[in-house]
């Protein structure tokens, strides 16, 4: 569909519309939406709260105006600055240097918002991944059982508190140990009447609760199944980063993998699911929502926090707007980062889909313009960015190294914090 001219540009302008309206959503719409809600008080009128929203917002959307006035200025690389690649690469590459300021402007926007990504992509989306199926393979307790533990430690706790009240019913000074001891015991309770009134509201929940319940018995073939979808998805990003690392030409050419590694198994599933259509197009879809839905269980996880500063937490029934929005932006950025990264999970299905050459051999960039091979969308516009502005080619190779470092950290951190 996409190879009829009309039909390309229609294709790569509603990726481009898309991008614009979750640039907006990121840095306007949201951010609007949570001031307005923290000037939320009785004695202030809706006027004053949408003007305090206007107010705070402006100088983002002054950030974003002025990303898309740089962006239109920069991009105007040619096939011959890149004497590094050879002469049937750059044919193939010939749609990404055509100069258009709109591409450049919206493209060099999105690039920003996807270094912002990284960082949401590094922290909550690599602890989602591990924490997401070790939750599910632990052993969880019966609520039951739970409860009792829970319930038995509160009543515990508070006669030993009222054990060391009591001594000192007549006005005598408590002792300074009895007081340590006092303080510890308070801040116990707290705890526990907070796991306890958490129980509560799991057994007052709504239907998510139910299914949740109802579901319990296969955690286990769960958690075993997002393992493997989490440990897939590290293995494919790892293989092609070191493929990219020993093979490609590195920064002088926006590290461009001219013929990728044919054993990356997430790649290597895809294109061989691709003749049976729309088999591969699930399994696309599949990891896509696996890795949306790891990133929103370290949202939920870890809460919505500035380095280790707890801004708000995630709780059912009892999450403030503004985490919510925050949350909702956290979300959008990642998911334009995993735009970039599926490039290097699976770079021969992103980049040319299930087009072959001979009939069997996958193309790729060293053999595409011989065998009549097109780019893909998604490629023809992260491509565009890297070769028109390798700063970002070498920022985003620099962090996916660091999100894959941060796997294993986040993996120890999952162990350690249950």
């Amino acid at each position: 569909y996409a190879r009829a001219p009309a039909n390309a540009y229609a294709v790569e302008y509603t990726y481009y519309a898309l991008y614009v309206v979750i640039l907006v959503l990121s840095c306007f719409v949201m951010p609007f939406a949570y001031f307005y809600y923290e000037e939320d008080d009785v004695d202030v009128t809706w006027r004053q709260r949408a003007w305090a929203g206007v107010k705070y917002t402006s100088f983002l959307a002054v950030i974003l105006f002025v990303l898309f006035i740089t962006g239109a200025l920069l991009g105007n690389a040619t096939a011959d600055d890149f004497a590094e690649l050879p002469a049937d690469v750059k044919a193939a590459l010939g749609a990404v240097f055509r100069r258009e300021p709109l591409r450049s402007s919206v493209g060099f926007a999105v690039s920003c918002a996807v270094l912002v990504g990284y960082v949401c992509a590094c922290t909550y989306g690599a602890y989602g991944l591990v924490a997401w199926p070790l939750g599910l393979l632990r052993a969880a307790p019966k609520r039951a059982e739970e409860a009792s533990a829970i319930n038995r430690n509160l009543a515990s706790t508070r006669d030993k508190k009222r054990a060391i009240m009591g001594k000192y019913v007549s006005g005598k000074r408590m002792s300074k140990r009895d007081e340590a001891q006092l303080a510890l015991l308070r801040r116990q309770e707290r705890v526990l009447s907070r796991q306890s009134d958490a129980l509560d509201e799991r057994r007052a929940g709504g239907v998510c609760a139910r299914a949740a319940h109802v579901l319990r018995p296969f955690s286990f073939v769960f958690g075993v199944l997002f393992a493997v979808l989490s440990l897939l998805f590290a293995l494919a990003l790892l293989m092609t980063q070191v493929d990219v690392t020993a093979h490609s030409c590195g920064a002088p050419c926006a590290y461009l993998l001219a013929a990728p590694w044919p054993y990356n198994p997430l790649d290597t599933m895809l294109r061989n699911t691709a003749p049976f259509f729309p088999v591969d197009l699930v399994l696309f879809t599949v990891v896509i929502v696996y890795v949306f839905g790891a990133t929103l269980a370290g949202v939920t996880k870890i809460g919505i926090r500035v380095l280790w500063i707890e801004l708000f937490r995630v709780r059912a029934r009892a999450t403030a707007p503004q985490a919510l929005m925050l949350g909702a932006v956290v979300q959008m950025l990642s998911l334009l980062t995993l735009n970039v990264q599926l490039l290097t999970v699976a770079p021969q299905y992103a980049t040319f889909g299930g087009q072959t050459r001979d009939g069997t051999e996958p193309c790729d960039y060293a053999t595409a313009a011989a065998a009549g091979c097109s780019l893909t969308k998604l490629a023809t516009i992260m491509q565009s960015v890297r070769l028109n502005m390798p700063f970002f080619a070498v920022a985003f190779y620099w962090l996916t190294w660091a999100y894959l470092a941060m796997i294993p950290l986040m993996l120890v951190v999952a162990v350690a914090v249950r």
